[in-house]
């Protein structure tokens, strides 16, 4: 049995108020069976008033689950669209040459640093069911073919998750430093931050078997079944369940949908820059050539 994690804990150690809106549905799928199917059953009229000694095993397996395609929002982080283009760049190699001879020098210059891509999930509104968010990302729709981002990101389950991948920069080039000048390579890349939204629509059509077993032994004392749509329309008007469950639909075929939003963010380098600029050598600067 699957019970809904504290959100207020994840939001207080972010620093920030965070307001989600997770469904639960084992926990109402349990709370159903409990309270509906014992509800005129002599033979187990007892086993409501003594539930903490029973465990209930929700099985989906005739129960089906799609889901649509995501609908899109994606904007660039306010804190690199300010005017000042060195803040999307991000040094990763710097070296420098002097050349105090009459002749010039050829230097090679070889060198290989990482950077990071970050993405960062988190699930504003949706649900739950087998303990799992069950919804798959395509980051590669969103952010440059470049940024070492899998095909899918997958959804697993409500807390805030964070997918990494290293990437690999390299610098291999010679130059020549002119007589009685200096020369500085740096390595550069472009680091890009941006925020997509995703929307996603999921239908569910079926039924939810629960087995009922005594704790002490594991005898199953009881089997019920009940169709999916049956048990959303109970909680979409009960009261312990009916705000959770606004956003339920449940159409004339019994088919359920569920809206699920969730918000990714993305930091990755996409592009390196070699720059290299040729300075004069200072006559106080007495430093030995390299």
């Amino acid at each position: 049995m699957h019970k809904r994690s504290p959100q207020s804990t994840m939001a207080a150690a972010q620093g920030q108020p965070e307001k989600r809106d997770i469904i639960d549905l084992d926990s109402c799928i349990e709370e159903f069976f409990w309270t509906e199917r014992f509800r005129y059953s002599r033979s187990f009229c007892g086993l409501r008033n003594n539930r903490n000694q029973f465990e209930v095993e929700l099985v989906f397996k005739n129960l089906t689950k799609e889901n649509s395609p995501p609908t899109t929002s994606v904007h660039k982080d306010s804190d690199l669209t300010g005017d000042d283009p060195q803040e999307k760049n991000l040094l990763l190699y710097k070296t420098e040459f002097r050349n105090s001879t009459k002749g010039n020098q050829e230097y090679n210059i070889s060198s290989q640093r990482n950077t990071t891509s970050v993405c960062e999930t988190v699930v504003n509104e949706g649900h739950t069911i087998g303990g799992k968010i069950g919804i798959k990302l395509k980051p590669g729709d969103i952010v440059e073919a470049g940024a070492g981002f899998k095909e899918e990101i997958s959804i697993i389950n409500e807390e805030r998750e964070t997918v990494q991948h290293e990437m690999q920069w390299g610098i291999n080039t010679k130059i020549t430093v002119p007589p009685d000048k200096r020369v500085i390579a740096k390595l550069i890349v472009s680091d890009e931050r941006l925020t997509a939204d995703f929307v996603i629509l999921s239908w569910f059509k079926g039924e939810v078997l629960a087995k009922f077993r005594n704790k002490k032994n594991n005898v199953m004392i009881a089997l019920c079944r009940a169709p999916i749509h049956r048990i959303i329309n109970w909680a979409k008007s009960n009261k312990d369940y009916s705000v959770a469950m606004k956003r339920a639909n449940v159409d004339r075929e019994g088919t359920v949908t569920l809206e699920s939003s969730i918000t990714c963010k993305f930091r990755y380098s996409v592009q390196q820059h070699v720059v290299i600029t040729e300075h004069e050598i200072e006559k106080s600067d007495n430093s030995p050539t390299e």
